[in-house]
């Protein structure tokens, strides 16, 4: 998997310059490995824009790099004169990967950060909750982290405008994602609409709404939505499932 391929090249990657004073950490998030059945790959897949949700409606002070750049980042590769592999992500000061893994009935999500400039594990959290409550669960665990790491202490300065809005915002994807992994896929349409409405460059409520219409077998929905998403965010890496999940629908028309 990619995540474990640049986590394997992490011991051999170059230090960035770290600015003068604190610095707000910046936060690639990839997508999660997993031991869960594969009916569980979306959730995988999905953590990303869950912890995205999570870190802002928990008022952390870290920026999250949009999942889009990721793969460019990634691909920022040098070889050194030992001919040996170098990572350079010079869009983010900080990875955060993680596992999911089943305990009887319920998911453990594991979350590891690292520090971009010394590749050393910063801080982790471990959380235990139910299938349909991992929403709630990973938010915990970016509780946790918050508390162990000094830069990530979550921020306590009066709310703004801006703040409210975007807090609207994450609770509108927290809901959305939480009843679409309880499988109540109806009530997912609500807020990831009324994310799409407020903010329409937003690709994962686009994405999530299409995932959302295609669980509930609402396929011409789902296709729209699907095509929409192929339409306005191509580079997104969620575009090549996205092109297989209109494949049947191309070859109806043949």
């Amino acid at each position: 998997m990619k995540s474990a391929a640049l986590l394997s090249l992490l011991c051999c990657l170059i230090a960035l310059p770290a600015a003068a004073g604190v610095m707000r950490p910046k936060i690639a998030i990839l997508t999660f490995d997993s031991s869960l059945d594969k009916k569980f790959e979306p959730l995988a897949k999905g953590m990303p824009d869950v912890l995205t949700a999570c870190f802002s409606s928990e008022n952390i002070p870290a920026d999250i790099v949009d999942r889009s750049a990721i793969p460019a980042l990634m691909a920022e590769q040098t070889i050194n004169m030992d001919a040996s592999h170098v990572v350079k992500i010079e869009g983010a000061t900080h990875l955060l990967r993680g596992t999911l893994a089943p305990q009887d009935s319920a998911v453990i999500v594991t979350l590891m950060l690292y520090d971009l400039a010394s590749t050393k594990l910063v801080a982790s959290a471990t959380v235990t909750g139910g299938v349909g409550e991992i929403p709630e669960t990973a938010c915990a665990g970016v509780r946790q982290l918050g508390d162990k790491l000094p830069a990530l202490k979550a921020e306590t300065a009066p709310a703004t405008g801006d703040d409210d809005a975007q807090a609207e915002k994450s609770r509108l994807m927290i809901e959305g994602l939480g009843a679409y992994y309880n499988g109540a896929f109806e009530k997912a349409f609500p807020p990831f609409m009324k994310l799409i409405h407020e903010d329409p460059a937003n690709a994962s409520a686009v994405y999530w709404l299409a995932k959302s219409y295609d669980g509930a077998d609402m396929m011409e929905q789902a296709r729209l939505e699907y095509s929409r998403f192929m339409k306005e965010f191509p580079k997104d890496p969620r575009a090549g499932e996205v092109a297989l999940r209109l494949a049947p629908a191309k070859e109806d028309k043949k």
